[in-house]
């Protein structure tokens, strides 16, 4: 049975590039409600310790320069929560640095009722991810330490299943018993490094095949929530 989700893309005129984005960040979780923990992913209750400072699960609102601009990308409650803050009027307040700024709407895509689905085996999507993050500190020396590059595509073809199982279990999404997940790299054509809140990290531009129906602008992989490894699917 398809499991239905929530999603909702908005881009605003202001224009931003990537050193930007935590600032951008910052800004949205000031004006925003503090007691919503779906904007900043901190766990509110004082009496858990520092241990449990954060929440460790998939991230429901994410951050992104789209079209060189300020965008947030929300999935159910991410969605709803954006949606409230918009209808608030808190933007009308909004300064990044210290600095006010008038910040309108330019686009606005939404989808209340994306079918999620798995499909049998031959029944396969293509989409392009770019700039995924799949690698842990630990996991990259695992990565650089393998002899070839086919056992290395391989090697991230299991963290992209994994990164998908996690935004799975984020948005409570069980698989059919009877289907197992299929991923495919088919092609990879780009591997860089970047920086990510002031850590070099190794970011891919890929294509895969996947029998997972799933929505266009979805992030999976680390640091989603700051718009790496978002998704488009192929026609």
């Amino acid at each position: 049975m398809p499991h239905t989700i929530h999603t909702l893309s908005i881009i605003f005129n202001l224009r931003l590039n990537q050193n930007d984005l935590e600032a951008f960040r910052g800004a949205v979780i000031a004006v925003a409600d503090k007691s919503n923990e779906l904007f900043h992913n901190h766990n509110n209750q004082e009496d858990e310790g520092e241990a449990n400072k954060f929440h460790y699960r998939y991230p429901l609102i994410h951050y992104r320069i789209q079209n060189h601009s300020a965008s947030l990308f929300g999935i159910n409650e991410g969605a709803v929560a954006i949606d409230k803050l918009l209808r608030s009027k808190a933007f009308k307040d909004f300064k990044i640095n210290g600095r006010p700024v008038q910040l309108n709407l330019v686009e606005r895509q939404e989808n209340s009722s994306f079918a999620l689905s798995l499909n049998a085996k031959k029944q396969q999507y293509t989409y392009r991810i770019y700039n995924y993050l799949p690698l842990t500190p630990d996991n990259y020396h695992q990565y650089k330490a393998l002899p070839n590059f086919i056992q290395k595509v391989e090697f991230i073809e299991k963290l992209l299943a994994n990164h998908l199982v996690a935004f799975a279990h984020g948005v409570n999404w069980e698989f059919p018993k009877n289907r197992r997940l299929e991923v495919c790299i088919q092609d990879i054509d780009r591997i860089k490094k970047t920086g990510v809140l002031g850590v070099q990290m190794m970011a891919f531009d890929l294509v895969f095949s996947s029998n997972a129906l799933l929505p266009d602008r979805l992030g999976i992989g680390r640091k989603a929530a700051f718009g790496f490894g978002w998704i488009y699917r192929l026609e």
